[in-house]
Formats: structure tokens, sequence, C-alpha cells
């Protein structure tokens, strides 16, 4: 397909690096999923050709604290890879289009495991679509800047998702989707739960009546203008039985409840069944579903959607 500085990329090297540019950063074992057939070794060995290239840049914590729920890369220590300039302008080369998300420089470490859950949330909800036959979503992330930001505001505000409202009032989510189920538009808000926030920072006004505001002030049209939908929701994806106590204590009575689901970080690894299994639950502790097809005989009938 092309060549660059001594490496002969092909359609999975294309697939990887435009995979890149959608979420901006993507560990090695995600590129195991755009290399099928071939082994770690070949892949790791293509992901150093990328990095020599100039195409990408890898970046690794120099420690990392195992638990039992990141057992999966056998205890190895995790590696980020994210597009360069260069390798963005390869994709678009190819593509026609320029990659929407390329870091500038490498993910600190304060940030490198966030980063890395929210990249994982985004990832497992859009093959969730995939499985099911509807449109991935569009997405916008933190880091994502806002190019009509007045020039008084601070750079930490030049953000698309930073709102800031009367009173010092914030809300800033980690991520955000619009999301359409046959002719139901979907706004959904997103907030990674590590656990390393307590009850106080949890009832914290920009983590609760921030988004109410978000809500009724219709304050997403700064990068929806045309969304017209009244479905909005904040989705806490948390890593612990315990913690989804501790939400359900903070958020139980809050005008922003009724508009909360609670995921489990565990269901994120079985993204073909995301969105069709009842593991979407309210404060209350009722499960739903996301998208539930109906069927007649072995045509679908309609599409039902049960947020």
């Amino acid at each position: 397909m092309s060549t660059t500085a001594g490496i002969r990329l092909d359609h999975r090297d294309l697939e990887f690096l435009s995979a890149l540019g959608r979420y901006g950063l993507l560990t090695t074992e995600d590129a195991h999923d755009f290399y099928p057939g071939l082994k770690r070794n070949s892949v790791q060995k293509r992901l150093r050709l990328l990095v020599g290239a100039g195409v990408t840049r890898a970046t690794k914590l120099a420690v990392w604290f195992a638990d039992d729920q990141n057992t999966q890369n056998g205890g190895r220590i995790p590696s980020l890879h994210s597009l360069t300039e260069t390798g963005a302008s390869l994709v678009e080369s190819q593509t026609g289009q320029r990659p929407q998300r390329v870091l500038r420089s490498h993910p600190t470490p304060a940030t490198f495991l966030h980063r890395r859950e929210i990249v994982r949330v985004m990832r497992a909800f859009d093959l969730g679509c995939d499985a099911v036959s509807l449109a991935r979503p569009n997405w916008v992330m933190e880091q994502d800047p806002w190019a009509g930001a007045p020039r008084k505001v601070p750079p930490n505000q030049r953000r698309l998702l930073y709102h800031e409202f009367d009173g010092g009032l914030t809300c800033l989510p980690d991520i955000a989707c619009r999301f359409r189920i046959g002719q139901t538009e979907l706004a959904l808000f997103w907030e990674v739960d590590l656990s390393t926030e307590g009850k106080k920072q949890l009832r914290k006004a920009s983590k609760t009546d921030g988004y109410v505001r978000l809500f009724n002030d219709r304050a997403f049209h700064r990068y929806w203008p045309d969304l017209a939908t009244t479905r909005c929701y904040v989705i806490w994806v948390f890593p612990t039985s315990k913690r989804i106590a501790t939400l359900r204590e903070v958020l139980s009575g809050h005008m922003i409840a009724p508009a909360c689901r609670l995921l489990s970080a565990k269901n994120l690894d079985q993204s073909s069944t995301l969105l069709t299994t009842e593991v979407w639950e309210t404060v209350d502790g009722e499960r739903r579903v996301m998208y539930r097809p109906t069927r007649l005989g072995n045509v679908t009938d309609r599409l039902k959607r049960e947020v």
C-alpha cells in the first residue's frame, strides 16, 4: 500500500493508525486486534517498526502497580501508542481525512491510567455497536480543544467538554457521545471512575449539580449544535461492587439520579453483548439494557431502546 522510512505499510497498519486517530491512544494489547493471525512477537515487531519510522510513539511507565484486574497481559507494564504528525499525514494521504486526535507529546504518568481506561470504554462501546450493526457514536474526549473559546479563557478551560456556569459551578465529563438507535438519539456523558476519589469528591457539585445545569441549559450545543434530544444520561463506569454502593449512596435522592446509569467495568470485556444485556443499572438498582432488538421470525421487526 505505502512505504515510509524503510517500512511497507498494509491495510492492517492503516486500520491501526486510523484507530489511533480516533481514540488518541491504544495499548499494545489493543494493537493485536488489528493484526489477526500474527503472533504476539510479530505484532510487537510491527509496532517497533512504526515507532522507528516516526509514524507512532510508544509510552511506557517506569513503574506499574499490578492488581487482579490487570492480569490479561501477563503482568507486563502496559505501553500506550499514539500518532505523530508524520503518522497523521500518512493516514490523511491514504484516506483523505486528517485524524482527529494527534498527541503532541507523551501522556504524563499522572494521566496514563485514566486515559487508558477511557479508551477502553470507548472501544468496548464501539465494538458493542458493531456487534448489533448500529453506527458507532461520535465521541468528544476530555482533551479535545475548543476552537471557538474566547481569548480571555485560561488554557485549562479551552476544552470542548469544560463547562462553567454562574456561581463558579463547573462540569467536565471524561468523554461524551451522541448515539442513535433507530429514530431515537441519546446524549451520553461518561464518568470513568477508578476509585481514586472518596465520597467527598464524588459529592462535589461539579459531579452532580454540574450535570443538571449541563442538561437544563443544553450547554452541549457548543459541540452538538443540532442535537435536539432530551434523552441525556450520565454513565458511571466503576471498577468494583463496593464502589457501586458508594456511588448509589452519593447519587440517591439527587436531581441527577434518574439520568444516571451505573456500569461495572468488568462488562467492558464482553463488548459483543454490552448493549444487549442488563448491565446498565439505575441508582435504585434496576438492571436495564441499552438496546433490545425485537424479532418477528427471522426478520428484525423493530428496535427497542431501554436505557
